[in-house]
């Protein structure tokens, strides 16, 4: 299979947050087929941070609609995290963003006109920004 994203194969993890288990799962095959190798879903706002503990990622993806916070809020607790500070980072809101982001995170609407086409090239963008040394 041909790799789509720009992501050295034993080091492709994402890790997505999203409470619908069916769109996680989606998602999540989505990642698959675009060359992930490991993909981790959590439907809690707990869990994706217990995740964080063990698994590294290359990437995370946020939707709007947890319960316990708003999306907003996990990424800022995300940021907090020793080694996370310049993850690549997808929200998925339809608020907009009152908090500043990082050069590797991006906000994208999630309302149904989202196009896998769309995910997927921003997806690329991501991972594709060189990080940032401070």
């Amino acid at each position: 299979m041909k790799r789509k994203v720009p992501v050295d194969p034993p080091k492709a993890r994402a890790l997505v947050v999203e409470r619908n288990p069916d769109k996680a799962r989606q998602l999540s095959a989505f990642l698959f087929e675009q060359g992930f190798d490991h993909v981790a879903t959590a439907t809690t706002c707990h869990a994706a941070l217990q995740f964080a503990k063990y698994l590294r990622p290359n990437l995370l993806i946020i939707a709007d609609g947890m319960h316990e916070m708003h999306c907003l809020e996990l990424y800022e607790q995300f940021q907090k995290m020793e080694g996370y500070g310049g993850l690549p980072t997808l929200v998925l809101s339809n608020r907009s963003a009152e908090i500043k982001m990082h050069d590797r995170a991006k906000m994208l609407p999630s309302e149904t006109s989202l196009t896998l086409n769309t995910l997927l090239a921003t997806i690329q963008q991501l991972l594709a920004a060189p990080e940032k040394v401070s």
